[in-house]
């Protein structure tokens, strides 16, 4: 071949690759620009909703995109994982505009078999998924989530005999001031409770593990009074309150202290009943020693404060037999409102008394 020959083949080569070369580029153009135009991507988070019949998973998927689980009764779902599902799809933009994609699972009891409790695992297959209308025609459908683990429990209802010890409390009351664990009830005593038969087989086992939700007694005195549900975390595990809600009361009451005050006088009136009846006081007690009990913020109040509201008396009268019989005499408590919530007792908690003796009178 001459050097002619070897010309023309180069410049014929070079011209029509470079004509087949733009020829190309502009059909990948071309191409990119309607795929664009016609052609859209898309993906959604598909939750996991546990739903009670059919008709609700038909209802709600009609305006929610999700994986809806259709429970039976005496089933309850614990959990399920994951959270939801996530799928990626491609495919004409009119089509998959307003897509709603949707999967309705139904549960049944034999899943469980024999157990009570238990995991499954469905698949989450193209086919399992409907549209809202037509189906579209994808050009790429992908399922980046193939399992759905789904945690089941049969469910159970029972009664439970309740009391103070399923309360639960907190905070401090005022100062001087508390409760005693043993003094705190429960209106109604007897609840109707739902949910997951292990743990409600639990609470027939063993009542006081049902707890109730906190009742706070922070800077309180008196009786505080709530109506409470059951504790957050129980509710959290699907355990329900058949019975409507439970009024703990608790009782704050103040804190006991005791002082002694010794040598503490009697006061004696009716000498003169004495004088007529011919009779006088030969021996008698002078002071008694007392235990004063009651509220710490009455009693610690101090001895002084004590001994100007604390009168002992004592009235003699004209039919008094003599004799040294220990005899009770009367306490006068000033301002009683306020003190009547005092014990006052010999040392030996018993009532104050005194002892005396009498003469007659000689009339020379």
């Amino acid at each position: 071949m001459n050097n002619v020959q070897r010309g023309w083949v180069w410049r014929t080569f070079r011209f029509d690759i470079g004509r087949k070369v733009m020829a190309f580029g502009l059909a990948s153009v071309l191409w990119y620009l309607l795929f664009t135009w016609v052609v859209e991507k898309d993906g959604k988070a598909l939750p996991v909703v546990s739903v009670a019949t059919i008709d609700d998973a038909r209802q709600q998927a009609e305006i929610t995109p999700g994986v809806y689980l259709v429970v039976p009764e005496g089933l309850i779902v614990r959990s399920n994982r994951p959270a939801k599902i996530d799928i990626d799809y491609a495919g004409s933009r009119e089509e998959i505009r307003d897509l709603r994609p949707s999967v309705i699972i139904e549960l049944t009891d034999a899943l469980l078999g024999t157990d009570d409790e238990g995991e499954i695992t469905i698949p989450i297959t193209r086919n399992k998924f409907r549209f809202r209308g037509n189906e579209p025609d994808f050009s790429e459908f992908k399922i980046r989530d193939e399992k759905l683990t789904v945690d089941i429990v049969r469910e159970s209802v029972a009664e439970i005999t309740i009391g103070g010890a399923n309360a639960r409390v907190f905070g401090r009351p005022q100062e001087s001031y508390s409760f005693e664990s043993g003094s705190i009830t429960t209106v109604p005593n007897t609840v109707a409770i739902r949910g997951p038969k292990p743990l409600i087989d639990g609470f027939v086992s063993d009542p006081s593990t049902l707890a109730l939700e906190p009742v706070s007694v922070e800077g309180r005195l008196g009786q505080v009074r709530q109506n409470v549900d059951l504790d957050e975390q129980l509710r959290a595990s699907q355990v329900e309150l058949l019975s409507g809600l439970v009024m703990v009361t608790v009782p704050i009451q103040p804190d006991p202290m005791s002082k002694e005050l010794r040598s503490v006088p009697v006061h004696y009136v009716g000498d003169d009943d004495l004088a007529l009846a011919g009779r006088r006081v030969k021996v008698t007690t002078r002071e008694i020693d007392l235990l004063v009990s009651g509220p710490k913020a009455i009693v610690n109040r101090g001895e002084d404060w004590l001994r100007r509201k604390i009168f002992l008396r004592h009235q003699w009268s004209g039919d008094l037999e003599e004799g040294r019989e220990p005899v009770n005499i009367v306490i006068d408590l000033a301002d009683a409102d306020e003190l009547s919530q005092l014990t006052v007792t010999d040392r030996m908690g018993g009532p104050p008394q005194i002892t005396f003796e009498l003469e007659a009178i000689d009339d020379g």
